[in-house]
């Protein structure tokens, strides 16, 4: 991919982007699929279904075996440097957890919830005090339905973080710290 001038760079990232997006939208439909099915033993899945799980696998690999050959290409670059692909990993990891975090909140009833069709005449009482609405957490117990690609994107986020936040601490212990006056 060489040579990496600045707008082969901008294309190259926004393809990786763009696959590591995909990647994610298929580990949300993957988890939406499984929150939703029925389960139980008389529940079998079919060919069909399999077929579908097989090629969400294959594309959330594919994504991140992409996204690791382009990592190393500019990490090994003499043009690129050592901050372009830092900061492809951040931008990758900031990706990779605004979508999980979207799945996360995800739940059945959330799922299934309807909307109407027509839009409703809106109150005088409305139009004033809309209602509050609580704030959703995210069950301490786990997902019981968070997708195999899910937790491969969460398994890739780590290891991208984890170098980003080590290369943190140690420049941030070169640089004293003044406190200031309280």
């Amino acid at each position: 991919i060489e040579p990496l001038t600045p707008t082969r760079l901008r294309t190259i990232v926004d393809v990786t982007l763009g696959c590591l997006f995909a990647a994610i939208s298929v580990a949300t439909a993957d988890t939406v699929v499984n929150a939703v099915k029925p389960s139980g033993p008389s529940q079998a899945s079919g060919a069909k279904e399999e077929e579908m799980d097989s090629q969400g696998h294959s594309i959330v690999q594919k994504t991140l075996e992409i996204f690791s050959w382009v990592s190393s290409a500019m990490k090994t670059s003499t043009r690129a440097g050592g901050s372009v692909a830092q900061n492809l990993n951040l931008l990758a990891a900031w990706e990779t957890l605004r979508g999980l975090q979207l799945i996360l909140v995800l739940t059945p009833s959330v799922i299934l919830e309807r909307k109407d069709v027509k839009p409703k005449t809106i109150d005088a009482t409305q139009k004033k005090d809309p209602p509050s609405v609580p704030a959703k957490t995210v069950s301490v117990k786990g997902h019981p339905f968070l997708s195999v690609t899910a937790v491969a994107l969460a398994t890739n986020a780590i290891q991208l973080v984890t170098p980003l936040l080590d290369d943190l601490s140690i420049e941030g212990v070169d640089e004293s710290v003044e406190k200031l006056p309280v």
